[in-house]
């Protein structure tokens, strides 16, 4: 709660973006210029690029190996950061996207 101020733990949405401390699973390193994210259901290459305003190529450069067709729920990639940035969090902390079913309590477990 600390490193969401306003949040409302009783009213998390899926897609939300929030800060949780770091703690022994480090998140996936991208390089500068661009952020991690974690595949959800329903994810493509091709979404993910209009989101963010970034083109399948770009995401693809980033992420070597990666199986467009086959991208598995949970799956950490790096996608560039074009014109919508996703929320900063402060040193000591990391992005994570709420999913359904997540709740305060059991993110605090898993992280």
């Amino acid at each position: 709660m600390k490193l969401n101020p306003g949040l409302n733990p009783n009213n998390l949405q899926i897609g939300q973006r929030i800060c949780i401390p770091e703690g022994t699973t480090p998140p996936k390193q991208c390089p500068t210029g661009s952020f991690s994210y974690t595949i959800k259901s329903g994810d493509t290459l091709y979404n993910l690029a209009i989101k963010y305003n970034t083109t399948v190529e770009a995401i693809m450069k980033l992420n070597p190996g990666i199986n467009p067709n086959n991208l598995q729920i949970g799956q950490v990639i790096c996608i560039p950061q074009g014109t919508t940035p996703p929320r900063q969090c402060p040193t000591g902390s990391f992005p994570y996207t709420i999913k359904s079913g997540d709740t305060l309590y059991k993110l605090a477990i898993t992280y």
